[in-house]
């Protein structure tokens, strides 16, 4: 058959800015496939979620007490998913002892959140609460000195 009109164009085009119709990219127009976080199994790169920075926690008993204030007043707004998911994300790049879990009782509210409809954040709660119960076992474990 006769060639198509893209063809046409490529055989037209310089050789250095020829592309592979293999390697083209996809037009705009296709839904790509949805990717998803390694570490939450959240989809990566879409929505409001991506963009949302951490909540620094500082370290120490204060720092975990304050997230986990803030985390029992965002339950009692309606649109409190926002306020967790970036305390949620803070508390996920922080080190925390047994011990400090034991005092601050923080694991009580996050599972809370573990609970919620909204998967972004039910999916980031459920996680740092499988690090934690780790975390807690292995101290359990240990010879107390």
């Amino acid at each position: 058959g006769s060639p198509t009109a893209r063809e046409e164009a490529l055989e037209t085009m310089p050789p250095a800015k020829r592309v592979k119709l293999s390697e083209a990219p996809a037009p705009s127009n296709v839904a790509s496939p949805q990717r998803a976080c390694a570490v939450t199994g959240s989809p990566v790169g879409r929505g409001p979620e991506k963009e949302l920075a951490p909540k620094m926690v500082s370290e120490g008993m204060t720092g975990l007490e304050e997230a986990r204030d803030a985390l029992k007043r965002a339950l009692k707004e309606k649109k409190g998913h926002k306020e967790a998911l970036a305390w949620l994300k803070g508390l996920q790049h922080r080190q925390v002892t047994a011990r400090e879990l034991q005092h601050t009782r923080i694991g009580l509210v996050v599972n809370e959140w573990r609970k919620e409809k909204k998967t972004s954040v039910s999916t980031l709660a459920s996680h740092l609460l499988s690090l934690w119960k780790k975390l807690w076992l292995e101290a359990q474990k240990a010879p107390s000195t």
